[in-house]
C-alpha cells in the first residue's frame, strides 16, 4: 500500500482506467506487439502459480495501449510480473508499473536501441 500512496495512485481510479484501456487493447494493439508480448511471457515466471500468462498478457498489453510510444520492450514482463506478485492484482501491477517508468524516466530504458540500459550497464 506504500507504493499506492507514494505514487498517488487512486486504486478505485486505476481499476477503471485499466479496463477501459484493457478493452481498447483488445481491438487496436497491432499484430506485432501481441505476438512480441506472448513470446516473452511464455518465457516468464512459468515456474510459479501465483502468476499466470494471462496475467501478464493482460497488464502488457494495456501497457502498450497507453503509452503507444514505446509499446512493450523486452524485459518489461519481469516489471509487470514482479509488480502482479507483490500487488495480485492487474490493474494494481499496470498502475504502477506505468507511473513508476514514467516518473522515472524509464522509457529510455525500454526503447528499440536500449540507449540508457547499455549506458548505465556500461
Amino acid at each position: 500500500m506504500l507504493w499506492l500512496k507514494l505514487l498517488n495512485i487512486d486504486t478505485r481510479y486505476i481499476h477503471e482506467e485499466f479496463n477501459k484501456y484493457y478493452q481498447k487493447s483488445l481491438i487496436e494493439l497491432p499484430k506485432s506487439v501481441e505476438d512480441t508480448i506472448e513470446v516473452d511471457v511464455n518465457r516468464s515466471f512459468n515456474n510459479l502459480k501465483k502468476i499466470q500468462p494471462k496475467n501478464l498478457n493482460n497488464i502488457l498489453k494495456t501497457y502498450a495501449i497507453v503509452n503507444h510510444h514505446l509499446d512493450y520492450c523486452q524485459g518489461m514482463n519481469f516489471i509487470a510480473g514482479f509488480l502482479y506478485l507483490i500487488f495480485e492484482d492487474e490493474a494494481l501491477a499496470f498502475g504502477v508499473m506505468r507511473e513508476v517508468i514514467s516518473r522515472y524516466k524509464m522509457a529510455h530504458l525500454f526503447n528499440v536501441d536500449l540507449p540508457m540500459l547499455k549506458l548505465n550497464f556500461y
